[in-house]
């Protein structure tokens, strides 16, 4: 990683080949979102009812 070096975005699929040499792999894989049931993904939070007088 070079800190003084300014990055710049680039659309998915438009990346140059030094991307991928510096990688060492380029490979086909699924572009297809896959549909996750709202109740079972991962979260980051946490909420706790306390009941108290």
């Amino acid at each position: 990683v070079q800190p003084n070096l300014q990055s710049r975005m680039l659309k998915e699929g438009s990346e140059y080949d030094q991307f991928w040499k510096i990688l060492g792999i380029k490979s086909e894989y699924s572009s297809q979102k896959i549909a996750r049931d709202p109740e079972s993904d991962a979260h980051l939070f946490c909420c706790t009812f306390l009941k108290g007088k």
